[in-house]
């Protein structure tokens, strides 16, 4: 299926490599975060027509924005999710502490508001969180619940792919002892090991009818086991802000209290 849609996404590769990828430091603004999704939705990211393709399409989507930059591929999986439940322009809250924007609110079925400040968090800066009460005021029709769940593991693998491909480069043009990095067995084998954990984690997502409370594991750990080994493999580097490695291994974190929660809580 996904063939048949291959200059669609590779539309949406070409924009995570081009557009995303080179300023992933500078998306941890919101206010940058805002311009970007502002020319996705130009491009018909977040739309119903966006929405009328098959699932596997949207989700290998979003899993190709996240490799730009998780934060991103996060919001147009929210942005779709709330579309296909006929909440446009609504923002989901996490168990009524945690909310994405400030006007309307949904949880749980409900519309309302949310009663609260914004706050400072480690991962995906690029979105603009929020503590608070969450205070229904209507019930809604849709339930995006699961949508929300399936992209925001979409973004997970996203993220970790972009963990690979940032080790991947790196160890190649790293030296050590006179060779590269890439050169040495238990480089490779990190590397190979993380990759072909996400293709089988992406591979259950582009699955219709998967269970996703089963698939929550596979594909948090994959992402886990690439972001962190990603960061290993650069070393002291991997540490450090000037680096995406670090900021993956955060936004990866993130994506994973979000999913547990969204799963099991």
């Amino acid at each position: 299926m996904l063939e048949e849609y291959r200059d669609i996404l590779a539309l949406y590769e070409e924009f995570a490599l081009k557009e995303l990828k080179p300023r992933v430091l500078d998306l941890d603004s919101p206010d940058t975060s805002e311009a970007v999704m502002e020319s996705l939705a130009e491009m018909g990211a977040v739309s119903d027509e966006m929405n009328s393709l098959p699932l596997p399409v949207r989700v290998a989507a979003v899993v190709r924005l996240a490799e730009g930059e998780g934060a991103i591929g996060l919001r147009v999986g929210v942005s779709l999710a709330m579309l296909e439940a006929g909440l446009e322009g609504y923002i989901p809250a996490y168990e009524g502490k945690l909310a994405m924007g400030k006007d309307r609110v949904y949880y749980g079925g409900k519309v309302g508001i949310l009663e609260g400040e914004e706050v400072q968090t480690v991962g995906l800066r690029g979105i603009r969180w929020y503590r608070g009460e969450f205070v229904p005021q209507s019930d809604t029709l849709g339930r995006p619940e699961e949508r929300l769940l399936l992209y925001h593991l979409a973004a997970a693998v996203g993220v970790g792919l972009a963990a690979y491909g940032d080790a991947l480069s790196y160890a190649k043009e790293r030296k050590a002892f006179g060779k590269p990095i890439y050169e040495y067995e238990e480089i490779r084998r990190f590397l190979n090991e993380g990759y072909a954990k996400l293709k089988a984690a992406e591979a259950l997502l582009l699955t219709e009818g998967t269970d996703l409370k089963a698939a929550v594991w596979p594909v948090v750990e994959a992402a886990t086991f690439m972001t962190e080994k990603a960061t290993q493999i650069f070393g002291g580097y991997g540490y450090i802000n000037e680096y995406a490695v670090s900021k993956y291994m955060r936004d990866v974190r993130m994506l994973r209290s979000l999913v547990v929660r969204e799963a099991y809580v």
